[in-house]
C-alpha cells in the first residue's frame, strides 16, 4: 500500500503540547487517555515440594540434583578415606553370603547417635543413645560399585563385585562425598537410590549416610593401569 506523506502544518499539532504529552487538535487540547501501567505475574517464591518419592528411579545425577534442594538432605563433600573395613554378614533367603557390608572411615567428623558412655557421663535418650560423632560411614560393596559405575570406572566396578576387598587399594588415598539424612525412631528409611521403597524401620533416632561420589587416589589410577597391562596380556596369550 503506497504510503502518503502528511506534513506537521497538515496536522495543526502543537509541539509544545506533544512535548507535555498531550495532543492539540485544532488548537482544542486532548489528554491522552490514562494507561493502566502493566501488572506483572505473581510468581510464588517457594520452590516445587520435591520427595525421595519423586526422585526414586530417575537419571543419577537428577537424583542428586533432587537430594541437594531438599532442606532435610545435607551433602558433605570431600571426606578424605583413612581405612576401610569389611564385615561379610549379608545373607541371601537360602543363608549364604550375598555380599560384603562396608565401614569406611574418613579424616572428618559426623553427627551420629552412639550408645551412651556413661563413664563419660553420657546421658543417653529412652533408647540408651546421645548425639554425638563419629568418623565412620558404612555402606556396601554393592553400593559403591554402582557409584564407580556411574563414574564410568567400570573395571574397577567389576573388580569390587569380584573382589569386594580391592576396595583397601581402590579406596586408598580416595576422597568420598555422602548426603546425610537424620531419621527418628520409627521412621522407615527412604532412600532415592534403591528402586524399591524402603521396609526397614529405624529402632531409635540415627543418622545415614549415602556415599554419592567418589574421587579416586592415585592408587586407584595405578591399579587401572594394571588391570589394563593385564586384559591386554590375556589377550596376546589368546
Amino acid at each position: 500500500m503506497p504510503t502518503t506523506k502528511v506534513n506537521a502544518e497538515e496536522l495543526n499539532v502543537n509541539e509544545e503540547a506533544v512535548v507535555n504529552n498531550e495532543n492539540v487538535v485544532n488548537d482544542a487540547v486532548v489528554e491522552t487517555p490514562a494507561v493502566d501501567a502493566p501488572v506483572d505475574e505473581q510468581v510464588s517464591d517457594e520452590a516445587p515440594t520435591i520427595t525421595v518419592d519423586m526422585l526414586r528411579g530417575k537419571p543419577y545425577k537428577e537424583i542428586v540434583a533432587g537430594l541437594k534442594a531438599m532442606s532435610d538432605w545435607t551433602a558433605k563433600n570431600g571426606l578424605k578415606v583413612t581405612n576401610v573395613g569389611f564385615d561379610r554378614d549379608q545373607v541371601d533367603e537360602q543363608g549364604r553370603p550375598k555380599g560384603y557390608s562396608v565401614s569406611i572411615s574418613v579424616g572428618s567428623k559426623l553427627d551420629a547417635y552412639l550408645l551412651a558412655d556413661a563413664t563419660k557421663g553420657e546421658v543417653g535418650d529412652e533408647f540408651g543413645y546421645v548425639k554425638t560423632t563419629s568418623s565412620t560411614v558404612f555402606t556396601s560393596a554393592i553400593q559403591v560399585a554402582a557409584i564407580l559405575k556411574q563414574n564410568e570406572e567400570i573395571m574397577l566396578a567389576n573388580a569390587v563385585l569380584s573382589n569386594p576387598k580391592s576396595l583397601l587399594t581402590i579406596l586408598e588415598g580416595a576422597r568420598i562425598s555422602v548426603f546425610a539424612k537424620e531419621y527418628a525412631a520409627g521412621e522407615v528409611e527412604s532412600s532415592p537410590f534403591s528402586a524399591k521403597e524402603g521396609t526397614y524401620v529405624f529402632e531409635h533416632d540415627t543418622i545415614r549416610y549415602y556415599i554419592y561420589d567418589i574421587v579416586l587416589g592415585s592408587t586407584a589410577k595405578m591399579l587401572k593401569q594394571q588391570i589394563m597391562m593385564l586384559q591386554a596380556q590375556n589377550l596376546l596369550n589368546m
